[in-house]
């Protein structure tokens, strides 16, 4: 079992590695003209195969003769690979990685929602009206608090379960208290925040890919930018023109604040470093849809679930002195012929080794012959 876990998550990191490499490299190049929301869940590609382990068995199976001269007759070789002892030290590293981590993140989260939770506190009601303004403009009927709180640099959406916009104090006019509540509201509507709790959780199992965090920072940078698409989606132009000022405004006040919480845990108007780019993106008619390179994209994803085996059945004359000629089979352990798995694991006892699975079988076949006789 060890093993078995051991090498899955080896391959989904050798497999996932490849595929956000691949990404960064398209998003470099072709997906610069493409709308922001391609750009953004294209990144749950790599995502959906770094939470699946599934992988599709298909083997084949190639025969192949040879000859060879040797003095004796030898009925079973036993091919060692890595020693069990070796995947059990390497178990145990990745394990306490993903104790240490899981503690850690589990308990920075719970102390970031207690002091929150302390230092938060009410806002006017124009706020809270301009609140129940855009949810009903965006259908969203959930109970969402927005809240006042010095300890943030930028509104922001946090929880899971339990929902919060969060503002710094600062007096913004109708217009600029609108399109902050609709971007962040924009984010509840499009569970951006349930992906960054998958973005958390995938930190903690990989913790040793350093590929994982830029993945986890690309996906925030991303997730800004397709919110600001879709919260523009069918405006006038003044309309973007208010919005992009809000934005302008909000990075503004940010970058004289200093942060007094680590944004891992929520969602914030600001976070966006290239403030020019987004702002010339607002005003970009009709981008490109991607829906080829998506399909793409999607058909090398799954194709990648496809795991590969070659087999290889020998059937060997071995020449003995007297030109006696002795044919042999070999087969690995585990698809071996039930009376050869048990001829085996009678040598092996006697040995004192345990099979493996990938153990390589040698009988001759008259031992085989025999041992279905029996049998």
């Amino acid at each position: 079992m060890i093993q078995i876990i051991i090498v899955s998550v080896l391959r989904l990191t050798v497999i996932s590695s490849i595929l956000i490499l691949f990404i960064l490299l398209l998003k470099k190049t072709w997906l610069k003209n493409y709308n922001k929301n391609l750009n953004y869940y294209i990144w749950l590609f790599a995502i959906f195969r770094l939470i699946i382990p599934i992988e599709i068995p298909i083997k084949y199976t190639f025969s192949k003769k040879t000859n060879i001269n040797r003095a004796s007759e030898t009925l079973v070789s036993i091919q060692n690979g890595i020693q069990l002892d070796t995947y059990f030290y390497i178990f145990i590293f990745y394990l306490v990685g993903v104790i240490i981590l899981s503690i850690y993140s589990i308990a920075t989260y719970l102390k970031y929602i207690k002091l929150i939770k302390k230092v938060s506190y009410n806002v006017d009601e124009n706020l809270k009206l301009t609140l129940d303004k855009v949810k009903n403009e965006m259908n969203i009927n959930k109970n969402i608090e927005v809240r006042y709180c010095d300890y943030v640099k930028s509104a922001c959406l946090i929880g899971i379960f339990k929902n919060y916009v969060l503002l710094p104090n600062v007096k913004y006019n109708d217009s600029e208290a609108y399109w902050i509540l609709k971007h962040e509201l924009t984010h509840y509507k499009y569970k951006d925040n349930l992906l960054k709790l998958i973005c958390f959780l995938i930190r903690i199992v990989y913790w040793f890919n350093p590929l994982i965090y830029l993945l986890i920072k690309k996906v925030g940078e991303d997730c800004e930018l397709a919110c600001d698409e879709r919260v523009i989606s069918n405006k006038t132009f003044e309309q973007k023109k208010q919005y992009a000022l809000t934005i302008a405004n909000s990075v503004k006040y940010a970058i004289n604040f200093e942060e007094k919480l680590e944004n891992q845990y929520y969602i914030g108007l600001s976070n966006s470093k290239k403030l020019k780019n987004r702002l010339q993106d607002l005003f970009i008619k009709n981008p490109k849809k991607g829906y080829f390179i998506s399909v793409v994209i999607l058909a090398i994803t799954l194709s990648s679930f496809v795991n590969v085996k070659f087999d290889y059945l020998v059937k060997t004359n071995y020449y003995k002195k007297n030109v006696t000629i002795i044919n042999t089979y070999t087969y690995k352990y585990k698809d071996a012929p039930k009376a050869v798995r048990e001829f085996y694991e009678d040598e092996c006892r006697a040995n004192g080794v345990k099979p493996k699975d990938n153990d390589t079988i040698e009988i001759t076949e008259d031992t085989l012959k025999r041992l279905h006789k029996s049998k």
